[in-house]
């Protein structure tokens, strides 16, 4: 088993690694798989923590997380596949 502190070490790095793959990229997917990457980051922290104190508010909030993730990828991805049909655009930088 993995201790506690090398756990959140490895959410950090997963979401640091998420949070370049948003300032990096300028592809709309892109940005939505980074945000999503994010998400299941601070998902896996609170699995961690809830593992470490014995409670089940981790699992809980792991739940919720993923939940919201799933809509938000759901509604982001509709928007942007209206925006290409619309404007023929997938970067940020072509939207005005």
């Amino acid at each position: 088993m993995i201790s506690l502190f090398y756990g959140l070490i490895i959410t950090f790095i997963i979401f640091i690694i998420g949070l370049i793959g948003i300032v990096l990229h300028y592809n709309m997917i892109f940005i939505l798989i980074s945000i999503e990457i994010m998400l299941n980051a601070m998902a896996l922290a609170f699995i961690m923590l809830g593992n470490y104190l014995g409670q089940i508010s981790g699992f809980i909030m792991y739940l919720v997380i993923i939940s919201i993730a799933a809509i938000d990828t759901s509604v982001n991805l509709s928007l942007i596949l209206k925006a290409y049909r619309t404007y023929n655009i997938t970067s940020i930088y072509d939207i005005h």
